[in-house]
């Protein structure tokens, strides 16, 4: 690929070196020091080498710039600004430089700038003093050999939900032999899902070959810019319902459990949903210091929805299932609730009422003894017990005296 540098940067490389300071005294890049850079054909820049100003001398740790400003002219004017979308290139490493000398060699971390997609090959070969890496959400592809030699990485943060892409022994330590990297470091991903794609990516070796719980979930490393807060010390339940962030935590801190005094326990009440997950942590000095467990977050079933009571232990209960031993929450009563409140049994329905008899009709008063048609024979009616029924026949209550049938009126039937 044709190397063309930007305009500001017109005087030969070894020129530039000495010329540093008169060069780049005027200059503010992202609050960093001036970088060669090489323009490629996007319009974007790849920063070549990287300049560590005066004050910064003996750090040990660079955040390389995103943007490249282009000064000119006595005084200084601005003249030009370019997107940095590559660190290294082509096959060079990468000169971290102070008064001529590479001191590359020394940085304990390096930093990746948002906005950086493409790492170039060999760019930070032999930075054997680096034990922490932070790589953009924006990256897409590291190149082969980018981080060969760099035996002391313990810590690889990596920002992008989706695994970038890995050159050949990207970070093989030397020939023939990958333990001293491998064997150490921890990958740090945003979240699940991410971890996913590093699962089945090329870094999947991490996890595969050498080092199974390699790849650790912990959303913090997206928060940089989070506000400083004053949060007390103590142990709190963050997840989805804060963001994950520190600053809303202050409502979710577990009380000591007074009632527990064989061990150390903590409870909380609140309120859970469907695929929420939750994870303890400590705070000291309004920092996160601990997380309950290191590597993993649980996430809320249907069995958990509700308003809950949450128990942690910083020292895990082995009969305790919820993160790898730390949370209890007891299940609803069924196992399997749907959301909102802890379902609660329903007390038994009232039933539904029986309806009272329908009171007999209160009949007409009994009509005065009807004269019975004239007989062959007369009754003595003082001699004879008169026998009154009311009944019901064809759904219309009648009245029988002596076997004769009468209606409530008093009409004989």
């Amino acid at each position: 690929m044709k190397r063309w540098f930007l305009i500001s940067m017109a005087v030969a490389f070894c020129a530039a070196m000495f010329a540093y300071d008169k060069a780049t005294k005027d200059q503010v890049i992202d609050g960093a020091s001036c970088c060669k850079s090489i323009g490629l054909a996007d319009g974007t820049v790849a920063i070549a080498v990287y300049y560590i100003p005066d004050e910064d001398a003996d750090k040990t740790e660079v955040t390389f710039p995103s943007t490249i400003e282009v000064w000119e002219g006595e005084p200084a004017v601005k003249t030009a600004e370019y997107e940095v979308s590559q660190v290294g290139y082509y096959s060079d490493a990468m000169w971290i430089q102070h008064g001529g000398v590479n001191k590359a060699a020394t940085m304990t971390a390096i930093t990746i700038p948002e906005g950086v997609k493409t790492i170039g090959q060999s760019t930070f070969y032999g930075t054997a003093a680096m034990t922490t890496l932070t790589l953009p959400a924006t990256l897409e592809k590291i190149n082969s050999y980018a981080f060969g030699g760099c035996g002391a990485l313990t810590k690889i943060i990596c920002k992008a939900n989706t695994a970038p892409a890995l050159g050949d022994d990207v970070f093989k330590y030397s020939d023939g032999e990958w333990d001293k990297t491998l064997n150490q470091a921890k990958v740090y991903v945003p979240s699940e899902e991410a971890k996913a794609t590093y699962n089945t990516a090329d870094w999947s070796y991490w996890q595969v070959w050498f080092n199974a719980d390699a790849v650790i979930v912990d959303p913090t490393i997206l928060d940089d810019d989070d506000p400083v807060v004053e949060i007390e010390n103590g142990y709190y339940l963050s997840g989805d319902h804060v963001e994950w962030k520190l600053d809303q935590l202050k409502d979710y801190k577990f009380v000591k459990n007074e009632d527990n005094t064989e061990v150390e326990e903590y409870t909380l009440e609140i309120t859970l949903v469907k695929d929420q997950k939750i994870l303890p942590c400590k705070i000291e000095s309004n920092v996160i210091t601990t997380w309950y467990p290191e590597d993993g977050s649980f996430t809320v079933t249907d069995a958990y929805v509700g308003k809950k009571i949450v128990r942690f232990r910083p020292e895990k209960n082995s009969e305790w299932t919820m993160c790898d031993g730390h949370l209890y929450i007891e299940p609803n009563d069924d196992g399997e609730g749907e959301g909102g409140d802890t379902p609660e049994p329903d007390p038994d329905p009232d039933p539904d009422p029986t309806p009272d008899p329908e009171p007999d009709p209160t009949p007409d008063p009994d009509p005065a003894d009807p004269t019975p048609e004239p007989d062959d024979q007369a009754i003595d009616n003082t001699a004879v017990e008169i026998m009154t029924v009311k009944t019901f026949e064809n759904g219309q209550l009648i009245i029988i005296k002596n076997g004769v049938k009468y209606s409530t009126n008093g009409t004989r039937l």
